[in-house]
């Protein structure tokens, strides 16, 4: 006597993976770095820019939640950028007025 089992029946089966999180994952790391990455205009800036776009195609694709913390970090981070900008040229500029040679520094 020989029982048959039917094997398929006991397996786990995971959810299907959710679609389209891709750009809303990749704007939240590159806001992320646009912060991280502040003392670095040069990949700052735009890692904030290419995070703003797509934090805002996500949201267009209606993907919640983290394209809207990529957007708010990823303008946080080209904010910040940009005072951090003015402020170095403020500096430089106080600086060679006040007579200081900015390649001894």
């Amino acid at each position: 006597m020989t029982e048959n089992y039917n094997y398929n029946d006991n397996q786990f089966n995971p959810p299907a993976p959710e679609e389209g999180k891709g750009m809303a994952i990749a704007s939240l790391v590159l806001g992320i770095l646009s912060i991280l990455l502040l003392c670095l205009p040069y990949f700052s800036m735009p890692l904030g820019i290419a995070g703003l776009v797509l934090a805002i195609l996500a949201r267009k694709k209606g993907q919640g939640s983290m394209a809207t913390t990529g957007l708010v970090l990823s303008i946080i981070g080209i904010a910040l950028g940009i005072l951090f900008l003015i402020l170095a040229v403020i500096g430089f500029a106080i600086l060679d007025g006040a007579g200081i040679d900015i390649s001894d520094l």
